[in-house]
């Protein structure tokens, strides 16, 4: 793909051909110099098509071209323009003349002294759509929860329809509500109950006079065919639907969408509700749930006795519903919380590890054994909790896990002992690196370094009043004339840092004729912030 049609543009091609968003350049006077294939596939304009032409006649709705043409001049003449070079939301149009939301940027760019503006654009429809009916779900929720109370609390049969015209509004957005009441033991009728419902204050007066002046028996009118049929009805147009007699008064008011839908008492109907909008719109299906829903907190009105138990059952579940995704949110917050926490951690030991094993290494082939083995402790480490859901990892697999990369229990040199103990995720990765360390001093220096060396390492766990405390030894045996070191290597203060300040504990160094004894106390649990601060 070509980004421009001249070489006076600049080379946009890895942007055009590697971007997953649209990619449109245009240049100063407004025509299209280059279109990507997501463009293409976005707005239904091959790039031949778009390529020479307006971008105002492709993708611009008419009531924002005036606009697009005073920013372009604007930018032109002070290069200063109100949506460049950020995110803005914003109508597009496809080839066949449907508009739907893109989230677009444009930037300005130049190249030999050719301006271009290079616009990136995704198609939100679907965010959009996710949006709005999680809103909806809300707006749902809070609404039927507000009718259930209502219907739990009054004994008034009027209110509890009042307040279902209300929910209706509010969840549909409909400029209009009514009710009908029904007892089929007289006419046979529909009786107006003068109960209407608008979301913004308009002039209704005529609608409800030919209302009240007609009379909706079973299939007469919207009203009377929810009557007949026991079933919600849509209206796409009420101009346009020869069965609406009341269509003329309608259309005069400006209201074109209707629907309407039963109230039931068991198998019988002794309500419906009837619902206006001012423009035309397409049956919404999944209303009809929600709406049964509604219908049915109306219906056990009547039902007093055998409602309550079934209304606070549902009231109760819906709450539980609503905590229960609050929950959900808080753990999803929390876990992202704790992996965010984590990887810095891990981050930040890797960084001291990688400085401070440069400072001690003589040339690069040093330096990489040595981060490489203390890298490789940490990943054994970070398997074990992996294994443990990150919550605790034994103490006895973590020992034998490091030690087996040296050295076998079975040759008799290494011998590991202790109760079983959980240790905490921060624990077993500090103390991952001091048993490492020893090993690999053991190895090049220590015990095991010499044929008859052997290796103790023993724990026991004592009680305290806090946290019961890890007595862990790390006893050398088998070399002769031991002395202790005048100068403390980066191993020595790795180990002093990580008990110190990770583990929460003690680390003493004792050097014997035979090796080094090095005995460890540290809490069992992890430590505060300020505990390990100390």
């Amino acid at each position: 793909m070509h980004a421009a049609l001249d070489p006076s543009l600049p080379d946009l091609s890895p942007v055009l051909e590697t971007a997953l968003d649209a990619v449109i350049v245009m240049r100063e006077d407004g025509s299209v110099a280059a279109w990507n294939e997501v463009a293409a596939r976005t707005f239904g304009w091959s790039r031949e098509e778009a390529v020479g032409r307006q971008l105002s006649s492709l993708i611009i709705p008419d009531r924002y071209r005036d606009a697009h043409y005073e920013g372009l001049d604007r930018y032109l003449a002070t290069g200063e323009g109100p949506v460049l070079k950020r995110h803005i939301e914003i109508s597009a149009l496809r080839s066949t003349g449907e508009e739907f939301p893109v989230e677009l940027s444009i930037t300005p760019t130049s190249s030999r002294g050719t301006r271009v503006f290079l616009g990136f654009l995704r198609d939100i429809t679907r965010r959009k759509l996710d949006e709005a009916t999680i809103r909806r779900r809300a707006i749902e929720a809070e609404a039927l929860s507000r009718l259930t109370a209502l219907a739990s609390e009054s004994s008034s049969f009027e209110r509890v329809m009042s307040g279902c015209l209300e929910a209706v509004c509010e969840i549909t957005g409909w400029s209009l509500g009514h009710a009908f009441s029904y007892s089929d033991e007289e006419t046979h009728a529909l009786a107006d109950t003068g109960i209407w419902h608008a979301c913004e204050p308009f002039d209704f007066a005529p609608l409800e006079q030919v209302t009240r002046d007609l009379s909706f028996t079973p299939g007469t009118g919207l009203p009377g065919r929810v009557l007949e049929t026991q079933q919600p009805v849509w209206i796409t147009d009420v101009e346009h639907d020869p069965e609406f007699p009341r269509a003329g008064v309608a259309h005069s008011l400006g209201l074109h969408a209707a629907f309407a839908f039963p109230i039931l008492s068991g198998s019988r109907t002794i309500a419906v509700l009837e619902f206006f909008h001012s423009s035309a719109a397409e049956p919404d299906l999944s209303l009809w749930p929600t709406l049964h829903t509604l219908g049915e907190q109306v219906g056990r009105v009547f039902e007093r006795t055998r409602a309550e138990a079934a209304l606070r059952q549902e009231r109760e579940a819906l709450l539980a519903e609503i905590d229960r995704r609050e929950r959900l949110e808080q753990q999803r917050q929390l876990l992202l919380d704790e992996l965010n926490h984590r990887v810095k951690n891990m981050l930040a030991v890797v960084l001291g590890i990688a400085h401070q094993t440069a400072k001690t290494s003589t040339s690069v082939p040093e330096f990489t054994s040595s981060f490489s083995g203390r890298l490789a402790s940490l990943a054994k480490a970070h398997s074990l909790l992996t294994a443990e859901v990150w919550e605790a990892a034994p103490l006895d697999s973590l020992v034998r896990e490091l030690a087996g990369t040296y050295t076998s229990e079975a040759d008799g040199r290494v011998r590991i002992d202790g109760p079983p103990v959980m240790l905490p995720p921060r624990s077993v990765l500090a103390l991952s690196l001091v048993i490492h360390e020893l090993l690999t001093n053991t190895i090049k220096h220590g015990a095991l370094s010499v044929p008859d060396g052997r290796v103790s390492i023993s724990w026991t766990l004592q009680p305290s009043g806090g946290a019961p405390v890890v007595q862990l030894r790390w006893r050398e045996e088998g070399m002769t004339q031991v002395a202790e070191p005048k100068h403390a290597g980066f191993g020595t203060r790795l180990i002093n840092a990580s008990v110190g300040h990770e583990l929460g504990g003690t680390a003493e160094f004792h050097w014997l004729p035979g090796g080094l004894e090095l005995h460890l106390d540290f809490p069992s649990t992890e430590q505060s912030e300020g505990t390990h601060a100390q």
